[in-house]
């Protein structure tokens, strides 16, 4: 069946900005039936980031909201920043880059920090590089050219 697969990041701002998070994964079918396919079912939950590069079915982005997602050509999906829970529970911006395969259920993180609030190394404009990436931010602009790539655009 055809589905579409989703990141919910449902979120509720209480007394003193404290962030209230839940992540979970889920598909809805064509029929419109959803169906919890990974992901916590508490609030306020860490990342478990595990190595960079390296699936696992451990790992998992933190609770977020103001992030941005998209897919690619073979249905993988993608969630970069927002503001949520790093790896040691502490709220704040985030810039990490995960990857979610829709046929093995993982997740993997690619790039960025596990921890809150860092700076991006930009290096030379013009000229890609793996150690390239941008800091820690929520509630911004981006989208997928013709080719496939990633735009970033705010703060």
């Amino acid at each position: 069946s055809i589905y579409l697969s989703i990141y919910l990041s449902i979120y509720l701002s209480i007394y003193l900005s404290i962030c209230v998070c839940l992540n979970t994964n889920a598909q809805i079918t064509t029929n419109s039936q959803w169906t919890w396919m990974k992901g916590d079912s508490t609030l306020n939950k860490n990342g478990v980031y595990g190595t960079k590069g390296i699936s696992s079915l451990f790992n998992k982005p933190s609770s977020r909201h103001g992030a941005t997602t998209w897919t690619d050509v073979t249905n993988n999906f993608w969630l970069f920043g927002g503001i949520g829970y790093d790896a040691n529970g502490l709220v704040g911006y985030l810039n990490d880059l995960w990857k979610y395969n829709t046929t093995t259920n993982e997740w993997v993180w690619i790039s960025g920090s596990n921890t809150r609030a860092q700076g991006g190394n930009y290096g030379t404009k013009g000229i890609p590089s793996v150690s390239n990436y941008p800091g820690s931010r929520y509630s911004f602009f981006s989208w997928i050219d013709a080719s496939g790539k990633f735009w970033l655009f705010g703060v």
